[in-house]
């Protein structure tokens, strides 16, 4: 044999028995042949190949975790997932303290993600983890004889070894299993409960809804009803009540009517915010709507009134220019001061400027006044649905606005 060759076989050799050993007797050329052979085929993308070769090494010798953890390494290229958690729970518990220890930790990590089990973000210590899922939500869950949490339970700090584990719901049986806490990893465990037909109960009619429930939050001292009936609080400070539409009214000292239509759906609870609208509140409300009407009226009169003058102002200003410059030169000015009154230059830039000024007064007053109008419409928009209010203009005889409802 080339020297060389001799020199990479020695090294390769010696790699092998360090992956493969736990610190016991030197394994055997068979399986040393069979791992060599599955290791170099999972290298080379010959996945099929490689999982003959490491199966037959693994069971030459099972107690070894290379085989299991290269196993794992070609279940996960296959997408094999939950073969890949298994052959890597294997591997570990082989030898926990192998030198590939954190690298196949890792790969059983990936495969449960994989599989969409939620991951464990505390800290192992010296232990592991155990996550419980069961066919249906909401089980009850006990380790070891007490209460963890109910289904689906989240990965949750476990010493190693084995745990008893239950799951029970009223119309299922209990099932229980037993898991195994390996160290550094989260172990999965999943039970499936079977209906307890001692509980079942005959529904005539299974697609009819039955109840659902109601929260209100309203101001304290509150006369509450549905369907003008008063109905009592359960134990979690809820009005439960028959599938569908009712009409909910809530009253209290010193606050407005609250009234409202609720749809109950079964097994559903619907949650109501009652308004704190106070009378005191509507009424101060109130006054500002009808001031801040009363100041738009009063300001689009005031801005009509005055871009009539204005307009007036510019054409009186207009017409005086227009007269003077065509005043005749050939006739005595006192005759033609008969016909029409004399105008002097002063007093068209004075009527001038009086229209300018009054076009201001105009477009403010209308601005200030379509903003006093907005303000009304929001304050009285405000009150509540049993008070409505209608604002719109009218027309006939003169111009405004119409006021109609509850003020």
């Amino acid at each position: 044999m080339h020297p060389s060759k001799l020199v990479r076989w020695m090294v390769g050799a010696i790699v092998m028995v360090g992956a493969v050993t736990s610190g016991a007797a030197q394994p055997s050329s068979q399986f040393l042949s069979e791992f060599q052979a599955g290791t170099d085929a999972y290298r080379l993308g010959q996945y099929a190949e490689a999982r003959a070769h490491l199966e037959r090494a693994m069971a030459i010798e099972p107690s070894l975790p290379g085989p299991p953890r290269f196993l794992a390494a070609v279940d996960a290229a296959e997408s094999k997932w939950a073969d890949c958690v298994a052959h890597a729970r294997t591997a570990i518990i082989a030898n926990p303290a192998s030198s590939e220890i954190v690298a196949t930790r890792k790969l059983h990590d990936d495969c449960r993600a994989a599989l969409d089990r939620p991951a464990f973000t505390g800290d192992f210590a010296d232990g592991g983890a155990l996550a419980v899922e069961t066919n249906i939500a909401g089980a009850v869950i006990t380790i070891g004889g007490l209460r963890a949490g109910a289904s689906p339970l989240a990965p949750k700090a476990m010493a190693l070894g084995k745990v008893e584990v239950t799951a029970s719901k009223a119309g299922w049986k209990t099932a229980s299993g037993t898991a195994t806490i390996i160290p550094g990893v989260v172990t999965d465990l999943e039970l499936t409960l079977a209906e307890d037909p001692a509980t079942l109960t005959v529904d005539t009619n299974p697609t009819e809804p039955t109840e659902g429930w109601v929260r209100v939050d309203a101001p304290a001292g509150a006369t509450i009803t549905f369907d003008s009936t008063a109905l009592a609080l359960d134990d979690r400070g809820r009005y439960q009540l028959p599938v569908g539409e009712h009409q909910l009214e809530v009253t209290a000292p010193g606050y407005l009517p609250y009234r409202r239509t609720v749809k109950v759906e079964r097994g559903q609870e619907l949650k109501i915010a009652v308004p704190r609208d106070s009378t005191a509140g509507r009424a101060a409300r109130r006054q500002k709507g009808m001031i801040a009407l009363g100041a738009a009226a009063g300001l689009g009169v005031l801005g009509t009134v005055t871009g009539w003058l204005a307009f007036d102002a510019a054409d009186d200003a207009r017409d005086w220019a227009e007269l003077e410059r065509l005043r005749p030169n050939t006739v005595p000015l006192s005759e033609t001061v008969a016909q029409a009154p004399l105008h002097t230059r002063a007093e068209i830039q004075a009527r001038a400027d009086r229209s300018h000024t009054l076009a201001i007064v105009s477009g403010v007053s209308v601005v200030a006044s379509l903003a006093a109008l907005g303000a009304g419409i929001y304050f009285l928009a405000k009150l509540p649905a049993d008070a409505p209010v209608e604002i719109g203009p009218t027309v006939g005889d003169g111009w405004g606005v119409s006021i109609r409802g509850a003020l």
